[in-house]
């Protein structure tokens, strides 16, 4: 499922749609008071979404770095 949406997504090409999957049981660790660690399961939201930080969009809807000409 994660890597059909992730797919839509990147063919789709629109740069403010996001997907959110939902994880029923990801596996956390939690540190508590000195060397103590606690190992939890619980549920996760993660949201993925197109980023251009480092990229540009050209013209004919490619993205390329921005020393790139």
């Amino acid at each position: 499922m994660n890597v059909d949406t992730i797919k839509g997504l990147v063919l789709k090409g629109l740069s403010d749609s996001t997907v959110t999957i939902r994880t029923d049981k990801k596996i956390k660790r939690k540190t508590g008071d000195g060397a103590c660690v606690s190992i939890l399961t619980e549920t996760e939201d993660k949201i993925y979404r197109i980023s251009f930080f480092k990229r540009r969009q050209r013209d004919d809807n490619m993205s390329v770095l921005f020393w790139y000409n």
